[in-house]
């Protein structure tokens, strides 16, 4: 033993956390100083010696019998005396009679040797007193020790003995009285001792523990007693280490609870080992070392009662489990995901002792995970993962699981969206990227030889218990069963657990075991067949009929981990069934099976029958003792080929009018706008999709007129009729080719080109043909012509030339040319629509004559009547106002259309005696209504003509009686 115990569980703690995670250890104290010898001498022991019988006082022996035999020195002498207390170390020779190391190979440098090989029925003690730490009630002392005894056959009282006790050290009685915690009397009986020359047993070093518990605060004794035969013909010597101190418990070694769940260990020394669950109510397993699965996620205790052997200690003692857990983990696979999909990883943990620490790790290290020590961690994965999460409590307990992340890194795309400017044939395309689809197979023997690299994928399974263990040992449930002379195994992979575990249409080319450990038995004939099967379960029958895909040549021999077996011919799997695994085996060369791995499975999915007959062969001939039916199967890997490559089938929808549906490139009749579907598959057997929408614009366009007929130098509007329109280009079409020339005589109204507007003024020249190019939104043309007919005018002409007439007078006007004549102004005119209307008019005037041709044309002429407003008034040079008549009044005769601004007459003094501007009033010869003398008078008239002009007249008018 190592005296530095603290460092040195300091460093296991180091390593454990350095190494692994699931490092379990028991807790260790420090021990009392020198306890373990470590020292080299005898510091803190002391020693006692009696007899031989004359050389020393006391006796040997003879004491009580009840309830176990006894060691007295009647009158002990105290103190060391070499040959009989010796402190050996590891450079001594081994024991004489057992030819052991005299000191333990895991108990330090220095061991003690109680008694010697003398007959002389004598005996030996040494003692340690010691404080059991206070707080600490369940101390114990780990230590090692080596027998060798004499065995006369006495009784047990009077038999050479070997006793190692703890006694209180107030009292000086027993820590438990009667219960011994060792106490051996040469016994062949006994287990671990074997025989020698001279009736000599022993017992090579062998560990034990002294159990302290409820001794917390007291000052105890380990007391350690060798005693001769007690007729003194016969002796008896041991050997004695301290290895360790520590808790006095069951001690978790390990806890995998994904494969045999937690490993307990006792103290060393007990004839039987009981586990009980935590109320006592099952007993879980027997041995000093057990594996089982805790029950419950809520932690609880498990007890572990303690038989000594009847000859050492009749006491039994309970001791009790650090709380333990079973930890549930939810599974939650996704498939099928578009890469780079955040997938929340939520194994929905519960269960385990205490807090919980979490460990996330990825197959394929890409970097994928948000955390790797959360709870739930997120995974941006670009193409399929593993998941695996890591549970683990305070007790190191730990369970994990794995999580599918399936990525289809398949990508199918069909052409790009596009217009079809009009319903008519096109043809579709869509192209696959990624993992090609494989090849169908059907199950049998492959025609094609394996790949080069097979992949090895581990077979697991979908089945979940939370309680049970994924994977756990067999020797049974096993193809490799060397207990029997023969053996035939079968046992199912189902198709979904093959999948889950990537295999597809492929070949298998070999299957692997996994062995836990390896047993002593090699097997002379091992045979491997397959088949394909619909049944999900085997029950109590095979399947009959497998195809072999494997033969031993030689011997095999397991080793530990992976064994696999190369088949001679490599089998194809269809996909669709599950896989019948069939082996034989014979001709084991011992009956120490091999330990290997099983699968937890939930169902009956293995079968073994076997003959133990000297002869029999369960392979040969099918006859067998018993068949056994198990829950479950080993745990498996195959190396696997994927099918070769295969085309991809695609489906295309809706069918209609498509050449072919199936095909990648149909062409489709397309007379509307519509979303056509596509669907593949490819390696990753996710479904592939994609959409072509193509589109047909639904035009409502027009143009207005489409044709029409004008008169020759007529403008009309054309217009580009339609909601749809985005642009519009116009042109003239030649005649002579049809091209499209640009317009030439287009105009509009506050556009800044004509060719561009959607409502242009034509005023063609001569029969022309325009052209109107629409384009919608998507860059489509439609084309649409207006043809416009140019009529010639008719010939419309005015007979009469321009001229001047006096003012009142009338002439008539003369037309030609025409079919209906329209004359304006129409102020003058006798009848505006005869061809030779009489016109009078009274100031200078144009006259126009609309001539209509029979089609509808129209021309004009026109005509210039001029008017001569200058005619010589009359003014009478004498008038007689003698009333009788005549020329009785002074005025102007033939005024007409003129107008007379001033009349004025004045007498020979030049006094105004008369005026007015009407010309119908004249001078009656009066002033003031006095009649005026004869004589000469003088006038001043002024006339205005309509054009603006006045003219003047003065003179003399005589006035006669």
């Amino acid at each position: 033993m190592k005296r530095n115990v603290l460092g040195v569980t300091g460093l296991i703690v180091s390593l454990c956390l350095t190494l692994s995670a699931s490092c379990v250890f028991a807790q260790q104290i420090a021990c009392p100083y020198n306890i373990d010898w470590e020292t080299g001498d005898t510091t803190g022991w002391t020693a006692q010696l009696g007899g031989p019988l004359g050389s020393f006082p006391g006796g040997v022996n003879g004491g009580t019998t009840t309830p176990v035999p006894m060691t007295l020195i009647t009158t002990p002498v105290n103190g060391f005396l070499p040959g009989r207390h010796d402190i050996m170390n590891s450079s001594m020779p081994p024991d004489p009679f057992g030819g052991f190391p005299v000191v333990a190979p895991s108990g330090g440098g220095y061991a003690i040797r109680i008694g010697d090989s003398n007959i002389s029925w004598s005996a030996e003690r040494i003692q340690f007193m010691f404080t059991v730490p206070a707080g600490i009630n369940n101390y114990s002392v780990n230590f090692l020790y080596a027998v060798v005894l004499q065995n006369p056959n006495h009784d047990p009282d009077q038999q050479p003995r070997f006793t190692v006790s703890l006694k209180d050290a107030a009292t000086g009685l027993p820590i438990k009285d009667g219960c011994y915690d060792l106490n051996f009397v040469a016994d062949a009986s006994l287990p671990g001792f074997q025989s020698t020359r001279k009736q000599v047993q022993y017992k090579p070093w062998t560990k034990h523990t002294l159990n302290l518990s409820g001794t917390a605060g007291k000052t105890v004794i380990v007391d350690v007693v060798v005693g001769d035969c007690d007729q003194g013909g016969h002796f008896g010597y041991g050997y004695f280490d301290v290895e360790n101190c520590g808790i006095f418990e069951a001690k978790l070694d390990s806890c995998n609870l994904d494969r045999g769940g937690a490993y307990l260990r006792g103290p060393e020394g007990y004839m039987t080992y009981e586990w009980y669950n935590n109320d006592y109510s099952k007993l879980m397993d027997t041995g000093q070392f057990v594996a089982f699965q805790p029950n419950s996620m809520t932690p609880e205790k498990y007890h572990l009662i303690l038989t000594p052997f009847p000859s050492v200690s009749l006491c039994k003692d309970t001791i009790h489990t650090i709380p333990i857990a079973n930890i549930n983990i939810n599974r939650i696979d996704s498939t099928c995901l578009v890469p780079e999909t955040p997938v929340v990883l939520n194994a929905g943990v519960y269960g385990g002792a205490g807090p919980l620490t979490y460990q996330w790790s990825e197959m394929k290290p890409l970097g994928t995970l948000s955390c790797t020590t959360c709870e739930i961690a997120t995974a941006i994965t670009p193409e399929t993962n593993w998941y695996t999460i890591r549970v683990e409590d305070t007790n190191h307990c730990h369970k994990s699981d794995i999580m599918t992340v399936g990525i289809n890194e398949d990508t199918v795309k069909a052409m790009d969206d596009f217009v079809l400017c009009r319903p008519g044939y096109t043809q579709l395309d869509v192209k696959s990227m990624g993992l090609p689809p494989r090849s169908p197979l059907t199950c049998g023997i492959s025609a094609q030889p394996p790949c080069t690299s097979p992949e090895n994928l581990n077979m697991l399974t979908l089945f979940r218990d939370p309680i049970g263990a994924k994977e756990d040992t067999t020797t049974v449930n096993n193809p490799f069963t060397a207990q029997y002379t023969s053996a035939h195994m079968q046992f199912i992979l189902k198709k979904e657990d093959l999948y889950a575990s990537g295999l597809r249409y492929g070949t298998l080319s070999s299957l692997g075991f996994e062995v836990a450990k390896v047993g002593s038995a090699t097997f002379s004939n091992v045979s491997i067949s397959l088949a394909c099967t619909d049944q999900n379960i085997l029950g109590g029958t095979f399947i009959p009929n497998p195809t072999l895909v494997f033969t031993a040549s030689s011997p095999v021999i397991l080793v530990d981990g992976w064994n696999d077996f190369v088949f001679d011919n490599a089998y194809d799997w269809d996909k669709e069934k599950n896989l019948v695994v069939d082996i034989c085996v014979s001709g084991a060369s011992s009956k120490n099976p091999p330990t290997i791995f099983y699968t937890n499975t939930g169902e009956p999915d293995a079968v073994v029958a076997y003959t133990t007959g000297v002869n029999g062969n369960v392979c040969a001939n099918g006859k067998s003792d018993n068949l056994e039916i198990y829950t479950g199967r080993p745990t498996v890997r195959g190396g696997f080929c994927k099918s070769p490559d295969a085309l991809y089938q695609y489906t295309w929808s809706p069918g209609d009018f498509l050449q072919d549906s199936t095909i990648q490139r149909p062409y489709a009749y397309v007379n509307k706008t519509i979303d056509y579907f596509v669907e593949t598959m490819g390696g990753s057997e996710c479904k592939l999709k994609d959409t072509l929408h193509i589109t047909v614009p639904t035009h409502d366009y027009d143009i207005y007129p489409r044709d029409t007929s004008v008169c020759f130098g007529q403008k009309y509007k054309i217009s580009a009729l339609g909601g749809a329109i985005s642009a519009v280009q116009w042109y003239e079409v030649n005649d002579n080719d049809g091209s499209f020339l640009a317009p030439t005589n287009l105009s509009c109204e506050g556009c800044s080109d004509p060719a561009q507007s959607l409502e242009p003024i034509a005023r063609p020249s001569k029969t022309t043909t325009y052209a109107a190019v629409y384009k919608d939104k998507y860059g489509c043309l439609d084309t649409f012509f207006s043809h416009g007919v140019i009529r010639p005018l008719p010939v419309v002409h005015i007979l009469n030339n321009d001229t001047t007439i006096k003012y009142g007078q009338s002439v008539q006007l003369l037309a030609s040319g025409a079919y209906l004549y329209s004359w304006n102004p129409l102020g003058s005119i006798t009848n505006p629509n005869l061809s030779n209307p009489h016109v009078a008019p009274t100031e200078p005037t144009t006259f126009y004559v609309w001539g209509l041709a029979e089609d509808g044309c129209r021309n004009i002429d026109s005509v210039r009547i001029n008017i001569d407003y200058r005619d010589n008034l009359f003014v009478p040079s004498a008038f007689t106002p003698n009333g009788d008549g005549k020329n009785d009044v002074f005025r102007i005769s033939n005024i007409t259309f003129q107008k007379l601004e001033e009349f004025r007459v004045f007498n020979r003094w030049g006094q105004e005696i008369f005026s007015t501007t009407d010309p119908a009033t004249g001078w009656n010869g009066s002033w003031k209504g006095v009649p005026q003398d004869m004589g000469v008078y003088e006038y001043l008239i002024r006339v205005a003509y309509p054009d603006g002009y006045v003219e003047t007249y003065k003179g003399n008018v005589t006035l006669v009686r």
